[in-house]
C-alpha cells in the first residue's frame, strides 16, 4: 500500500468514526486537567499543522546576517510589567 493510500484510508476511517484529531487536541489543550507541559506539546503539534514551515528557496550566500537581534518576551494581556528584552550582538 502506498503512502497516499494509507493517508486516504486513515482520513476515511476518521470520517467514519466522526473523529477530528485536531479538534480533540484543542479540547485537551483547553482542559484545566491538562498540565502546562502537555499544553505546550499540543500547541507545538498544532503549529506544525496550521503554520507549516515554508521551504527555503534561496542560497546560503543570500542570507543576510544582522548585526543585532532583539528578542522580546510576551506577557499576559493586561500585565503592567515590562517585557523581557534580550539583545544579541
Amino acid at each position: 500500500m502506498s503512502n497516499n493510500e494509507d493517508f486516504f484510508n486513515a482520513r476515511k476511517t476518521l470520517k467514519e468514526l466522526n473523529f477530528n484529531p485536531i479538534k480533540e487536541l484543542i479540547l485537551l489543550a483547553e482542559s484545566v486537567d491538562t498540565s502546562p507541559q502537555q499544553k505546550i506539546s499540543i500547541c507545538k503539534e498544532l503549529i506544525k499543522i496550521c503554520y507549516p514551515k515554508p521551504k527555503a528557496e534561496f542560497a546560503p550566500s543570500d542570507v543576510v546576517h544582522p548585526d543585532v537581534i532583539e528578542l522580546v518576551g510576551a506577557l499576559p494581556e493586561g500585565s503592567d510589567e515590562e517585557p523581557i528584552r534580550v539583545r544579541i550582538t
